[in-house]
């Protein structure tokens, strides 16, 4: 009699667990895509199946809806509105084109910061440049060099190889301009240009 109250208690608690517990593991399931004979861990690592948000597509972090979209936009700097001396400066240019995208001054301005200037959507855009890499080209030109605007929404690399055929003036012979922009996708154009003065 005793073995039978002992096997009515299991089966109830094994009642009251499924109950308790089954509906977890279903949602669990059906979050994860898993199914019995499935591998349970790559499951788990699959996101692919993460239910959508209503059908509304999902905004990068930091984006509004107005402006997550496509890559910005550049257009061509007009050099005479720039508020720094473009004497010698880097001009970077799209491959095959002669217009200007990107400009930065040789040298800081009186605090040391080096800027750099790009027309983003007819809106002259100003960036600091905080990291360089690699030996200098020549006088304050990097092989790699990163900038950002004031707020950290706009972050630009600017990449490039070059000879120095005379004197300070560096040829830029190939290098890749990536614009990073809050809520949008990223921009990599393939650029040339030139610094310095002969």
């Amino acid at each position: 009699m005793r073995f039978f109250w002992t096997l009515i208690a299991l089966l109830l608690a094994a009642a009251v667990a499924t109950i308790l517990v089954l509906p977890d593991q279903m949602r669990l399931r059906d979050l994860v895509g898993w199914r019995p004979g499935g591998d349970f861990e790559t499951a788990l690592k699959d996101n692919s199946r993460v239910p959508s948000t209503g059908g509304e597509a999902v905004q990068p972090v930091g984006a509004s809806p107005e402006t997550a979209g496509g890559p910005p936009e550049l257009s061509p700097i007009l050099i005479d509105q720039l508020p720094f001396d473009t004497t010698c400066a880097l001009m970077l240019t799209p491959d095959g084109s002669q217009e200007v995208i990107f400009a930065s001054p040789r040298s800081g301005a009186a605090g040391g910061d080096v800027v750099a200037a790009l027309n983003i959507g007819g809106s002259l855009q100003l960036v600091r440049r905080t990291e360089t890499f690699g030996d200098p080209l020549a006088s304050n030109i990097y092989p790699r060099a990163n900038y950002r605007d004031g707020d950290g929404a706009l972050t630009v690399v600017a990449t490039v190889t070059g000879n120095s055929p005379s004197g300070e003036r560096i040829n830029i012979e190939s290098g890749e301009l990536t614009v990073m922009m809050a809520g949008r996708s990223t921009l990599k154009l393939p650029i040339k240009g030139v610094s310095g003065c002969e």
